[in-house]
């Protein structure tokens, strides 16, 4: 969902995934798709205004030498422990969400809209629970794991 809505309000996305989700990223919006299992994204990216994180760790690390002086990181998986924000003249930010009805409501506008698309990966029968937790424990899906109530 993130490519979509930043491609929604006029961004130039780049983002990292395996090769054989590349087409699916690219259909999505993605303008530069990095397959991190053979590409180093920053050495491959370089003068970006902002980077959104959802990983977290050496990764987060790395993502400061893709930013532009000036530039923003977001994560939602960790902190700059290492202070890096300083040192690369940019600014470091975490995202915590809350509850927040008037983005909620954007949100499914963009959806109802067909603006931004939901992928799912599999679905899964309420009964099959476990096996849901498995498939999504193991991760590597194309989209999401969703739980089918009725």
């Amino acid at each position: 969902m993130a490519i979509q809505i930043a491609k929604h309000f006029g961004a130039y996305v780049a983002t990292t995934c395996s090769a054989r989700h590349a087409d699916l990223v690219h259909d999505l919006g993605a303008d530069v798709v990095i397959d991190y299992k053979s590409q180093t994204f920053e050495d491959e990216l370089s003068d970006y205004d902002i980077v959104f994180d959802m990983v977290g760790g050496e990764t987060l690390n790395r993502s400061f030498k893709v930013l532009k002086k000036g530039g923003t990181l977001v994560s939602i998986k960790g902190q700059d422990t290492d202070d890096l924000a300083p040192e690369y003249d940019v600014r470091f930010e975490w995202f915590f969400m809350e509850p927040d009805g008037a983005m909620l409501a954007e949100l499914a506008n963009l959806i109802e809209n067909r603006i931004v698309k939901t992928v799912i990966d599999r679905t899964f029968p309420m009964d099959e629970t476990r096996d849901a937790y498995e498939a999504l424990k193991n991760g590597h899906g194309a989209g999401k794991i969703a739980i089918t109530i009725i």
